[in-house]
């Protein structure tokens, strides 16, 4: 069985409360703008421990899993 190793799906970053998915053509840095999957736009931070705990988006997670099983088809 060959395994394929092709990366991320999508990077993940907390804003406004709730964790958002970027895409992952480009990995997040702070400092830059961004649009989440979702389509809101924010300023990527430095993220705190805490902040992993927030609840995912649920439109980043639907389309982040589109694009998941979109790449197992492809």
């Amino acid at each position: 069985m060959f395994i394929r190793l092709a990366g991320p799906v999508a990077y993940w970053r907390p804003a406004k409360g709730e964790r958002h998915a970027l895409s992952a053509e480009q990995r997040p840095y702070p400092g830059q703008v961004r649009d989440a999957l979702c389509g809101l736009r924010f300023t990527i931070n430095e993220p705190s421990d805490c902040d992993w705990f927030a609840e995912s988006c649920a439109d980043c997670l639907a389309r982040a899993k589109a694009l998941r099983d979109a790449r197992e088809q492809g």
